[in-house]
């Protein structure tokens, strides 16, 4: 991050001085940032085979007590994963202090640089996301958090 600091000290005019010695490299295509794509995507199949060989829903462990261990690990997932989010962020900020953010201006890589507000706002842990989203959906203001009951209901009834 301290990288970045610097980075935003620039003005445009310094950064394009800067950015002619970067080829055609983006963050996208660096090495570090493809080996945390990688690693992300291993510990996203590791849980998945974790809660099947638990023969357990993400759901039912957000839900319940049914697996303290599996949420507490996937609970440092999306502290990594809103932590990598937050990077994204401060890059495309740099990106619309240094070139800005348009259709007209490309990134390195060559796509607009506009495409980077889709890109950081895409979850490195879909699942720890979306599991949140199916919690809320089966909370009701009056009856507030269903059982475990009601939701190993539900998970039966094939609406996970």
């Amino acid at each position: 991050m301290h990288e970045m600091a610097v980075m935003e000290t620039l003005t445009p005019a310094r950064y394009q001085a800067l950015r002619r010695n970067l080829g055609n490299g983006s963050g996208q295509e660096s090495p570090g940032y493809n080996a945390l794509r990688l690693a992300t995507d291993a510990v996203s199949e590791a849980l998945a085979r974790l809660l099947a060989r638990r023969e357990v829903a993400l759901v039912d462990v957000y839900a319940s007590e049914v697996a303290p261990d599996i949420r507490h690990v996937a609970e440092r997932c999306v502290d990594l994963d809103e932590a990598l989010q937050r990077w994204l962020m401060r890059h495309f900020l740099l990106v619309r202090r240094t070139i800005g953010v348009d259709a007209k201006v490309q990134a390195l890589d060559g796509l607009p640089t506009r495409v980077l507000a889709g890109r950081m706002s895409q979850p490195f842990f879909p699942a720890l996301w979306d599991v949140r989203v199916q919690l809320t959906a089966g909370w009701s203001r009056e009856g507030g958090t269903p059982t475990a009951d009601r939701w190993a209901a539900r998970a039966r009834r094939g609406r996970r």
